[in-house]
């Protein structure tokens, strides 16, 4: 066992949060952090995450408005599904349905192909600056 693991109150994250979808042009960081936090929230009994609004803005330590934003790239990327609590018709919270990601490389590749070809062509301007 790793030194710094927890041992309570954690929530484990998929390797492939950082290693294949931070690829995509639009994804960052915050996004990991959101997707941590919604599974963090999610609720086993009813099968999705339900924070509320400023809930998700103060865990996150952003704008109100800033998590809609991010919630929108990961439904994007088939990460959520966000529904807005108008449509949920459960009370005064969006619902937030939270599913795995892509793990495997050529899966991903496959399935978000553009995205990686702009990845790539980063990295090898990267690499080729590195090299001079």
């Amino acid at each position: 066992m790793k030194p710094f693991e927890p041992q309570v109150d954690y929530t484990k994250v998929h390797n492939a949060l950082f290693i294949h979808y931070t690829k995509l042009p639009d994804f960052n960081p915050d996004h990991v952090v959101m997707y941590t936090v919604l599974m963090s929230y999610y609720n086993e009994q009813y099968g999705y995450a339900f924070p509320t609004k400023a809930g998700l803005a103060l865990r996150l330590n952003c704008g109100i408005n800033k998590p809609a934003k991010l919630a929108k790239v990961l439904e994007k990327y088939g990460l959520i599904k966000s529904v807005p609590r108008y449509q949920a018709q459960i009370g005064s919270n969006d619902i937030y349905y939270v599913y795995a990601p892509i793990t495997g490389a050529e899966e991903f590749r496959k399935t978000f192909r553009q995205g990686c070809e702009l990845y790539d062509e980063k990295a090898t301007r990267f690499m080729t600056r590195n090299l001079k």
